[in-house]
């Protein structure tokens, strides 16, 4: 059995009261979240439902509950609540009556309502998926800045939308969930600090059910689940977290590593344990990560101890992204079946990962997990425009539909030509009356748009691309040869879905079944892991390559603050303290490209093996 260091120990033996853990990568957190457990349970006499275990993710708490049984010996004991924070509120709210088992609104249901709104409001326009997307993200920020607030105040940027119209889609968007009984992600939390400071009994009820708590990845959550985690472990304050202020990397969805002081300052009599033991990393890669971190001012000063000696670290520079490319293929077909097992390339963007993973296969090295199809929602938008499309010629021609498409190439059509529904044909050739040119490019288009609806669905997209264009903005839009085949192999698959079956006039939703359900891939239980830095998190590899590290990719183009800024340090932080023997750091001066600002201070390597 594993002897606890005496850092652990102290940890795990930890008696009453709160108690803040911070621990860097590999300092065997969950080993001592685990060994605590075992501690309260066999030590301190406390009954397994009186504790609960929190997660960030749903797998994180199913991985941690495995582990743990692995480890108790009396099956009495079994009875542990494991679970995310969101999962927790949401047995109270169905408990207490509050939300029914199907009030949980989906992503997609979230879309589609948003774009009904944003019709409604006059703002058709800004129904694209990017500014969909963009405003759920503001949403979701503005409820979870703070919990006591009634109403918050705007500070995003969307383009087309100001502060009054993002206020009164929010607030539109609330009181048509309140009609239907809905409640969000975001409502969990929230709806649960309103019952319980609503229902004092209610709030001493599970006080009183769960008397230890232990919240793991504590530097992630964000102003009210952290208050709510106040409220549950009250009054006995038996609050263990553990967390790394290094490692917040969650900004974006209002998380805060600022949380993690203001633990130490709300709790006076706070015991803080420092565990800075490094177990997974050698010595120099251990070094480098701390070049990287220990130049953020928003952290906790602390001191790495590697406990391993070696790890070797490479920094290159290429000419070109395909020079980098190829350099990595060649490590990889120069290892071991076992040593492309233990190796992950691990990117900025799931966008990124979606081209490695496909050069890697097409050089038939084997990519462990899923196959890597782009995310939904990075190719919806070719799904929308075609969608958009369709719906203009089988279903009444309507303006918000073809402005969707109608410079797609650009075609220099203003909007204003088509100003309002009717017939958008005559408007647009009253509009450039004065303008033979242009006259002739609309008379073109629309006479194509009319010759495709009388095509069948799945030739209409075939003509769609070949014939009006769409092909040439796809060539436009894509970043690489490879994401250009992707594209062209959605609107493809698209067109034979068509084929296969007909739509009805919800064609989006026809097609991303169709098309989604197309792309579905077995998993692939061995080979090189490709992830995103956000995705890596937790897990470790003997090898790890780290691309395309240039200004502009991390820290991303629009990245300006110090906040901001810090928690792109932090990210690559996360990704360096992946690798356990090797790192191949690498960047690229293709375009006038610069090395990120990130890179500087790290030992290195000179060369390559």
């Amino acid at each position: 059995m594993r002897t606890p260091s005496k850092i652990q120990k102290e940890a795990i033996q930890h008696l009453l009261g709160p108690a803040q853990v911070v621990a860097g990568p590999g300092s065997g957190k969950t080993y001592v979240i685990i060994q605590r457990i075992l501690y309260l349970l066999d030590h301190c006499q406390i009954s397994p439902d009186q504790i609960l275990v929190i997660t960030y993710t749903k797998a994180a708490a199913q991985e941690m509950q495995r582990r743990f049984e692995a480890e108790c010996k009396d099956t009495q004991n079994l009875g542990v609540n494991f679970g995310t924070l969101h999962g927790v509120c949401y047995r109270i709210l169905m408990d207490t009556g509050f939300c029914k088992k199907d009030s949980l609104i989906t992503e997609a249901q979230k879309r589609e309502l948003f774009k009904v709104l944003l019709g409604n409001m006059g703002l058709a326009e800004c129904t694209g998926h990017d500014m969909v997307t963009a405003l759920l993200h503001e949403v979701s920020r503005m409820k979870n800045l703070d919990p006591n607030a009634e109403m918050h105040i705007f500070r995003g940027s969307l383009p087309g939308l100001n502060e009054d119209q993002v206020k009164a889609l929010v607030q539109e968007y609330q009181r048509y969930l309140e009609q239907q009984g809905w409640i969000d992600f975001d409502d969990m939390i929230i709806k649960c600090l309103k019952l319980f400071r609503e229902q004092p009994a209610l709030q001493t009820r599970y006080q009183q059910r769960f008397t230890h708590i232990l919240a793991d990845e504590f530097q992630d959550i964000n102003e009210p689940q952290y208050e709510l985690l106040k409220l549950l472990a009250m009054p006995q304050n038996n609050l263990f977290v553990v967390g790394d202020d290094d490692q917040a990397i969650y900004g974006f969805r209002g998380a805060s590593p600022g949380i993690m002081r203001r633990f130490v300052q709300d709790y006076g009599s706070c015991r803080q344990i420092l565990m800075t033991e490094n177990y997974r990393s050698g010595q120099r890669i251990v070094k480098a990560a701390e070049e990287v971190i220990t130049k953020n001012q928003e952290r906790f000063p602390k001191s790495f101890f590697p406990i391993r000696e070696g790890g070797r670290i490479w920094l290159s520079c290429f000419e070109t992204r395909r020079e980098e490319a190829e350099s990595m293929l060649r490590l990889l077909n120069s290892m071991t079946d076992e040593e492309r097992n233990s190796s992950a390339i691990i990117l900025r963007t799931n966008l990124e990962a979606v081209h490695y993973h496909e050069l890697l296969r097409s050089e038939h090295i084997a990519v462990k997990g899923q196959k890597m199809e782009p995310h939904r929602d990075e190719l919806s938008f070719i799904t929308e425009d075609i969608s958009a499309y369709l719906s203009y010629l089988y279903h009444g021609r309507k303006r918000k539909d073809l402005l969707c498409f109608l410079n797609k190439p650009m075609r220099y059509f203003s909007r204003e030509a088509v100003a309002y529904e009717g017939d958008l044909r005559a408007q647009a050739l009253n509009y450039y009356r004065n303008n033979p040119e242009m006259k002739r490019r609309v008379k073109d288009f629309f006479d194509k748009l009319r010759l495709a609806s009388e095509m069948h669905p799945s030739v209409a997209v075939r003509f769609f691309f070949h014939v009006l264009g769409y092909e040439k903005y796809l060539k436009q839009k894509a970043g690489s040869p490879e994401e250009e085949k992707r594209y062209e192999r959605q609107v493809a698959e698209a067109a034979l879905a068509l084929k296969e079956g007909l739509p009805d006039e919800n064609t989006a939703s026809f097609l991303e079944h169709a098309v989604l359900k197309k792309n579905q891939d077995k998993k692939e239980p061995c080979g090189v892991e490709v992830i995103t830095m956000h995705g890596a998190k937790g897990l470790e590899y003997d090898q790890v390559f780290l691309p395309d590290l240039n200004e502009g990719v991390i820290p991303g183009k629009r990245i300006c603050d110090r906040q901001q800024l810090e928690e792109e340090r932090r990210l690559l932080y996360v990704a360096i303290t992946r690798a356990r023997n090797k790192l191949y750091l690498s960047y690229t001066k293709e375009r006038g490209r610069k090395r990120s600002r990130y890179l500087e201070g790290i030992s290195y390597l000179p060369s390559l093996p």
